[in-house]
């Protein structure tokens, strides 16, 4: 049957693009586009095939915010060199810098703490007539676990304390902190009984302290009228009270540490200071200064120090003790180093 259909007929638009007049669909006009696929995820979606016509597509996240390509974050992280840098190197790069971050966060916490720990040092001092004395304290690292403090009695009663917490950095100082308190609180009711003062003491530090962790402590309380020393030595170095003739009495232990046993008791000693004695109280990181060749400071150069300077104001005196540790021990310091001088007039 001949075609009757005129050939002027208009063509019509179809589906998939225009029909022709012979009732063909054109689909070589406009190439086949396969369509994007979103997945339920908070990634990225997947990437269509590619398509020569296809310019651009936005991968849409399931909560119908674009997405930010990693393209995008490598820019804003490297700038310019961001399209030269591999997914490898870029991680890397974020985690230096956030490492970078957290680290001077906590080098400024550690800041603050070792300003905090430095108030804890006494800021004022009884004044004795009799009686010129300082202290000084170089923690190991950036807080520690000695420190020192001077109590008034009033009437020219002082209390002097050397304490030697066991470990180092933070856990020590905050033990050191809770010590420190504990004697504070104690002290002026205790006023005539030192071994009821260490005993609540101890107690106290007993219930706050870990398994394994104690306390060194020597404290001295001195009459500016009489010029006599009542002591308590609870396991720490025996402290030197060196005489005008150069002879050296040492004030060993009167009891042991705090805060390992829970029944415990100290006995008081008693010495008298005469004009040009110097007593000297200190914590172990002076004696265990060491050398290279692994010799220790020890007593007998600490003696040597001392009797060396003997015709300095305390503050001078416990600096040069101070010095000649250093001196031996060389640039590292490996504990606390705490000095307590007395010098009687």
């Amino acid at each position: 049957m001949p075609n009757t259909k005129p050939n002027n007929v208009p063509k019509r638009p179809g589906p998939c693009g225009p029909i022709l007049g012979d009732g063909k669909s054109c689909s070589s006009a406009i190439p086949t586009i396969e369509p994007l696929i979103v997945l339920e995820s908070t990634s990225l979606a997947p990437q269509p095939k590619r398509s020569p016509h296809l310019r651009c597509c936005t991968p849409v996240l399931s909560r119908g915010r674009p997405a930010r390509s990693r393209t995008w974050e490598k820019s804003a992280t490297l700038g310019p060199l961001s399209s030269h840098v591999s997914p490898q190197s870029l991680r890397a790069a974020r985690t230096v810098a956030t490492g970078g971050e957290a680290k001077n966060g906590r080098m400024n916490q550690m800041a603050i703490a070792r300003e905090v720990q430095r108030k804890l040092l006494p800021q004022h001092m009884p004044v004795l007539e009799t009686l010129d004395y300082a202290g000084s304290c170089e923690p190991a690292w950036t807080v520690g676990g000695d420190y020192y403090d001077f109590l008034d009695k009033g009437n020219g009663r002082v209390g002097f304390v050397l304490a030697d917490v066991s470990g180092k950095g933070v856990s020590a100082a905050l033990l050191m902190a809770n010590l420190q308190a504990s004697v504070r609180s104690q002290y002026v009711p205790a006023l005539e009984d030192l071994g009821g003062l260490f005993r609540s003491v101890n107690k106290l530090f007993y219930e706050s302290v870990m398994l394994g962790f104690f306390a060194t402590l020597f404290f001295a309380e001195y009459f500016d009228t009489t010029r006599r020393l009542r002591y308590v030595n609870c396991g720490h170095c025996p402290a030197f009270l060196v005489h005008a003739d150069g002879q050296c009495e040492k004030l060993h232990a009167t009891a042991t540490v705090l805060g390992m046993f829970e029944n415990w008791d100290c006995s008081v000693g008693e010495a008298a200071i005469s004009c040009g004695d110097i007593l000297v109280v200190y914590s172990d990181g002076v004696t265990e200064a060491r050398n290279s060749s692994g010799e220790f400071f020890g007593e007998e150069r600490l003696l040597a120090a001392v009797r060396a300077n003997a015709s300095l104001s305390a503050k001078r005196l416990a600096k040069a003790i101070a010095e000649a540790a250093h001196d031996f021990g060389g640039k590292e310091q490996a504990d606390d180093l705490t000095l307590l001088v007395a010098r009687a007039s």
